[in-house]
């Protein structure tokens, strides 16, 4: 005598429920950082931060992490809280009004008064590789209206991570994001003496 499908399916079906809920992953969702709390911001120059330009390869919801030139890996228990070019765009925004002592450094596009200068970001790597976090951006410093562009630079550093937590990962790059908030408000206060 033949099983009927009916008991051929209910041992399967058993199985693949116990396996998908042994394969559950708990996600911790990570987000960037300023570099210190708030600031009293002042009357320093007004600056505008973005737009914020990523690879496509950034723009999913996972840490990325390079395996070599030619490969990425995500892992499905590791996810940004936010878009990444908006928290790279709004960690930036904080740093340099800290750094500037600035009331006047906003995102951009967005609402408010037109600023005295505006800086753009091309991000080409933001990511963990074999226990760093690297960051690799190009930034163009813009005047006002036919004063074209103020200053450039490349921004390429590294940051040791302590372990693969992806809170630690988060917070290396958030690091990184500060250092390169240095480099553009060095150019920013430059360009207005």
């Amino acid at each position: 005598m033949k099983p009927s499908p009916r008991r051929l399916l209910a041992p399967l079906l058993a199985l693949l429920l116990a396996t998908g809920c042994a394969s559950q992953v708990e996600l911790r969702y990570v987000t960037l950082a300023p570099a210190g709390p708030p600031a009293a911001r002042g009357a320093g120059p007004g600056l505008a931060v973005g737009p914020v330009t990523l690879p496509d390869y950034l723009m999913r919801g996972d840490l990325a992490e390079r395996i070599d030139a030619h490969r990425i890996s995500y892992r499905r228990d590791r996810r940004w809280a936010e878009p990444l070019d908006h928290g790279i765009q709004r960690v930036l925004v904080a740093n340099l009004a800290a750094r500037l002592d600035s009331a006047a450094v906003r995102g951009f596009p967005g609402p408010g008064p037109a600023a005295d200068t505006r800086v753009d970001l091309v991000v080409h790597r933001f990511e963990a590789e074999a226990g760093v976090a690297i960051a690799i951006v190009d930034w163009t410093l813009h005047g006002s209206a036919g004063e074209g562009d103020l200053a450039r630079g490349t921004f390429d550093a590294r940051e040791p991570l302590a372990d693969e937590r992806a809170v630690t990962q988060a917070a290396a790059l958030s690091g990184l994001l500060s250092l390169l908030a240095a480099d553009i408000a060095a150019a920013v206060t430059a360009a207005a003496r």
